[in-house]
């Protein structure tokens, strides 16, 4: 029987149209460079949005070996990966730059599905060359090192890795490290200007940019905004405003000296060939340790850049996604929950997916990958025993007190931990915090630059966090295996780089939850609508698609009070000449809403201990029938409803009313909500996050956040 191994799980990564290449190239084109090997077939799943990717286990672990013995036979062979790469990613960018430039609400379907298809071929030749040999081969060349080094380094396993990280780390800079220093550049100015520099120090963001905003120095910031707003994306995450750069500006202007950083930074630079130089004549290393260390370093370096370029050519086809989502009768989010193949259809035949179904594949599905790189979704009644049958859970916490993992930067840090699992919940990180994530990418680079130290779990020696936090000179160890399982939130850590250790500290939680905020459907209720909306379409043979989005435009303008709960449904009977009673309607809707009890339970246990409320999108009409029908005191001590405050989640307005209420600061309050698209705007705001999956779930990420459950 196959054995499946988590390999990694991202955020924001959906299907189409990267998921689905980089699938492809794993499952069977990078046998055109890992010597005619590939992963074979495999299989993601999405939860809420998030990827998890498993592959076979026997066949990985057999492929990173193999492939990897060939490239330390020749260590050259990077170079020529590197070779191969540079003229696809050319050619890749060039299209992504043409995509961004041009109107595809002017092309005809064909055109743009060729577009398209274009584009994805590149994508596809661009990871054969960029990513497949780098990424198996890089950890285990390390090793390979350090077993030449020998004997001599044996007991000594810190002064053995700072030796390699050094030996290992790339001469060319990363596009992190560029934007930092062109950030100290920009800095260096206002805090030249003294009158400039009291604008920024003594005003909010707001009144910076009117004060600014005609003169040359915000034209710079404007420069350097387009220049980098990419930065966090990824494969679609968020992307920088000029009030990110304000505020990065502002905190640099306050707290340092930033000529004097971008000086030292360069010099701190220059010294790394000579550095690299010095300690392979001072341990008299041989050509082939001198070699393989090169090999790694060009390995470290592709990975950067190609996520670089990657990025950037992501960010550039916006337009294209948008409109194909347009043309296949969705939102730029579910599109991507199509493959190529179904895209194709939507667009050139005509032949939609309902959102109900692309819905349920954002919530819950498995897609699979064949030997060929093709890819299918299961169907969604087998997937529960799919999943239960392939994939073998870990647990989601684990007792101790301590880790141990690679140093990837020495040093040594006390600090608060900060567990951030996605990029989303980046912005809770404050300066001097220890974060402790599963992997790092560039999407996390704001919260890296305030920790004071960082931990993954998974990675290597050169590996994304590795990387930068050498660059920031703060110490950092990879490859724990459990520390986002181990610590939580608020626990007081000790990284002690130069040993690998990461412990807690006794007798220290400084995390200080007051509040708990609960979404309503989804959570403490079900969602009565999306079933509703079907039968009721089924009954009165509307086209589903259209009813379904004329309802929820209309919903949402209730659900902000600007019409009421009966105007969202008499333009509806209108349209389709239905002689229906509105209030029955409602009714029959309100009549399906069902309580939780076990999560109302809960919440009433939590209500002794903490302060409870609940915010959730309705209107009045609704949200009148619905609240004489249950009896919410014992579960809440306050709550609202988006139509009081006319602005619905996932907007921030209606968390900030009730953060006032309750005279809580954002970091003692927690919101829940089953969607994923909802707890990005109140995490940014600082509020701790959870994604509800079920009640077992979120006992135990309450816990990782200090909260006492009964």
């Amino acid at each position: 029987m196959t054995q499946w191994i988590y390999m990694q799980r991202k955020a924001f990564c959906y299907l189409t149209p990267y998921v689905e290449v980089i699938g492809k190239v794993y499952a069977s084109s990078a046998k055109e460079v890992w010597f005619e090997k590939s992963f074979g077939n495999f299989f993601v799943t999405y939860t809420n949005g998030v990827m998890t990717w498993y592959s076979q286990k026997e066949r990985v672990e057999e492929l990173y070996v193999s492939v990897s013995k060939k490239a330390i036979e020749n260590p050259l062979y990077i170079q020529k990966m590197y070779s191969l790469f540079q003229p696809q990613i050319r050619e890749l960018m060039n299209v992504s730059k043409m995509i961004n430039n041009i109107n595809p609400q002017k092309l005809s379907d064909s055109v743009l599905i060729d577009l398209y298809h274009q584009y994805i071929a590149l994508y596809e030749k661009s990871t054969i060359y960029g990513e497949p040999v780098p990424l198996v081969t890089k950890d285990f060349v390390v090793e390979e090192i350090k077993k030449e080094l020998g004997p001599s380094f044996e007991n000594q396993k810190s002064p053995l890795n700072e030796l390699i990280s050094i030996l290992t780390t790339p001469t060319q800079k990363s596009f992190i490290y560029q934007e930092d220093e062109e950030l100290l550049a920009v800095g260096g100015k206002i805090q030249k200007d003294t009158s400039l520099a009291t604008v920024f120090k003594n005003n909010s963001v707001k009144e910076i940019i009117e004060k600014i905003k005609l003169l040359k120095i915000f034209q710079n910031i404007q420069k350097h905004q387009q220049k980098y707003c990419w930065i966090p994306y990824d494969y679609g995450v968020q992307i920088w405003g000029i009030e990110h750069f304000i505020t990065t500006f502002k905190s640099m202007v306050t707290e340092k000296n930033c000529a004097e950083e971008l000086k030292h930074k360069k010099e701190e630079y220059q010294k790394i060939k000579t550095k690299q130089k010095e300690l392979i004549k001072k341990y008299q290393l041989s050509p082939k340790v001198t070699e393989l260390c090169d090999y790694v370093k060009l390995a470290t370096y592709m990975m950067d850049y190609k996520k670089e370029l990657f990025t950037k050519s992501h960010y550039l086809i916006i337009p294209l996604i948008n409109e194909l989502a347009a043309r296949a009768k969705t939102n730029p989010i579910l599109v991507r929950m199509m493959n190529h193949q179904e895209l194709e259809q939507a667009v050139i035949h005509k032949k939609f997916i309902s959102e109900a179904e692309l819905q349920q594949r954002y919530q819950l599905s498995v897609c699979i990958w064949d030997k060929d790189g093709r890819t299918s979704f299961l169907e969604q009644n087998k997937v529960d025993q799919f999943i239960k049958e392939h994939i073998q859970e870990n647990p989601e916490t684990l007792t101790g007190k301590k880790t141990y993992g690679v140093c990837a930067s020495v040093g040594r840090c006390v600090g608060k931990a900060k567990i951030v699992k996605s990029a989303m919940h980046i912005t809770k990180v404050e300066k001097g915090d220890i974060l402790i994530a599963p992997m790092t990418s560039p999407d996390y680079v704001m919260g890296m630059k305030k920790a004071g130290a960082i931990v993954t779990d998974e990675g290597g020696l050169t590996c994304h966090a590795a990387i930068i936090s050498r660059e920031l000179k703060i110490p950092c160890i990879v490859g724990t295996k459990n520390a986002t399982k181990m610590f939580k939130d608020g626990d007081l850590i000790e990284v002690n780089a130069n040993h690998g250790s990461v412990r807690k500290l006794e007798g220290e939680n400084s995390n200080n939850i007051k509040l708990i905020i609960f979404d309503f459907s989804g959570v403490c209720f079900n969602e009565e609508e999306p079933p509703f909306l079907i039968d009721f379409a089924k009954k009165y043979k509307l086209p589903f698609k259209e009813f379904e989005s004329i309802y929820l435009d209309l919903l949402k303008k209730a659900e902000m009070d600007q019409i009421s709960g009966e105007e969202v449904w008499i333009p509806i009977l209108k349209k389709y000449n239905l002689k229906l009673d509105i209030d029955e309607i409602i009714n029959e809707m309100i009549d399906r809403k069902v309580m939780y009890q076990e999560v109302m339970d809960l919440t009433k246990s939590l209500r002794r201990k903490y302060k409870t409320s609940y915010f959730t999108n309705y209107n009045q009409k609704y949200w009148e029938i619905i609240a004489p029908q249950f009896d919410l005191k014992p579960y809440f001590d306050w709550g609202i409803v988006s139509y009081q405050v006319k602005s619905r989640k996932p907007a921030i307005k209606g968390f900030k009313v009730i953060l006032e209420h309750f005279k809580v600061k954002p970091e003692e309050a927690i919101f829940l909500d089953d969607k994923e698209s909802n707890l990005i705007e109140p995490a940014k705001l600082g509020l701790n996050t959870i994604l509800f999956k079920n009640k077992k779930q979120f006992i135990n990420e309450l816990k990782k956040l200090g909260v006492e459950v009964e």
